[in-house]
């Protein structure tokens, strides 16, 4: 990962400084030139140390089978790296420093470099900076391995969220099929053979988008009226003028995204509950506006309303399917969790009423175009 080799060039540059400011800070004090020399040749060795340290970490694992072995390996190799660190220095020392910057004065160190206590008092920070190197690659690994997991996690939970909204979507096909063909029985059996044949042909359209398998979760909310209006006709053709739709919609609220045939079934819901249980039938109010970046949308009816055993329930089962304003909670559920609401109650018509909150999304304008 780019970062690492970022943190590991960071590193190996402020231990050769860290080199210097040690030669800087000795007692007693040495000249300039070899000052320098420990700062050029740290810059120059500690990358190296480093990519060594960081081939040697990956070849002798310390998570495996042979970790005891190759703790030995390590504290080897340290050792190793420490030593040759040290003749460098060393041999800088007496072969160029010396030579050119002291000329004519005797230098003490033998030409070559032994196990001194010089060696042993100077440089043991190279055997702590090689284990630094084992822990930050390791953590690095770590630190990689727990970012893919969450990546597959949330891919993972994507795909979930996705199938549960194919269910819950795939639900409302067969039940909205279902409706669809007993109203169509009705018509047939009274006998009005040119309603089936237009609703018929009003279904086949319908069908063609509910049935979709590469439809999208969420459409603009232009795009769900336009198949809602078709279903309002199938059911205007069956109920005639018993059937009232009022519909109030703001103009900024058509390009708002919402999830595909969220409508339909809360819309099914008020018919079936109000239009079919009154004589004389009963109006529907859809609207749709926006509000604190939140788009809001009701329906609501002027039939009998809910029954007093249903206020206390979070939905309302249509026709003991289960489908509904159940349906329609757990798809709010998948796509917005904590940030939409439903509700629902008496509408102000003495019917009922449910009220739906999600955050404001405008489609985006290539999806526009399309469902233009």
């Amino acid at each position: 990962m780019w970062h690492s080799g970022v943190a590991l060039a960071v590193y190996a540059t402020t231990l050769g400084l860290l080199d210097g400011l040690h030669m800087a800070l000795r007692v007693p004090r040495v000249g300039r030139p070899v000052i320098w020399m420990h700062i050029i040749v740290g810059l120059l060795f500690y990358p190296v140390f480093i990519r060594l340290a960081v081939l040697f970490t990956r070849r002798f694992a310390l998570d495996g089978r042979r970790q005891f072995r190759n703790v030995g390996v390590h504290m080897a190799i340290g050792l190793t790296l420490q030593y040759l660190h040290y003749l460098v220095m060393h041999t800088l020392l007496v072969t160029v420093v010396w030579p050119v910057f002291y000329p004519g004065r005797v230098i003490s160190s033998p030409a070559i470099a032994g196990i001194s206590p010089q060696h042993l008092r100077e440089y043991p920070i190279d055997l702590l900076a090689y284990w630094i190197v084992i822990g930050f690659v390791y953590a690095s690994r770590y630190y990689s391995e727990l970012a893919a997991r969450e990546v597959a996690a949330a891919k993972l939970e994507a795909s979930l969220a996705e199938a549960r909204l194919e269910v819950l979507r795939r639900q409302l096909s067969p039940h909205f099929l279902f409706n669809t063909l007993n109203a169509i029985s009705v018509l047939a059996l009274r006998g009005d053979n040119d309603a089936v044949i237009e609703t018929l042909s009003r279904l086949s359209d319908l069908l063609r988008f509910a049935i979709d398998e590469n439809h999208p979760q969420t459409v603009p909310l232009s795009e769900e009226l336009s198949f809602l209006d078709g279903y309002l006709a199938i059911q205007q053709v069956r109920f005639d003028d018993r059937l009232r739709v009022e519909l109030k919609v703001a103009p900024q609220a058509l390009d708002a995204l919402v999830p595909f045939m969220i409508l339909q079934p809360i819309v099914e819901n008020a018919i079936e509950h109000g239009t079919s249980a009154q004589c004389d039938g009963s109006s529907i109010a859809i609207k749709a506006d926006i509000e604190n970046d939140e788009l809001r949308l009701s329906v609501s009816d002027s039939g009998p309303g809910f029954k007093s055993d249903h206020r206390s329930r979070p939905s309302r089962q249509v026709n003991g399917g289960g489908i509904g304003l159940a349906n329609t909670r757990r798809r709010l559920e998948q796509l917005y969790g904590a940030r939409h609401t439903i509700k629902y109650g008496p509408s102000p018509s003495g019917g009922a009423a449910v009220a739906i909150h999600i955050p404001f999304e405008p489609a985006p304008l290539q999806v526009l175009k399309e469902t233009a």
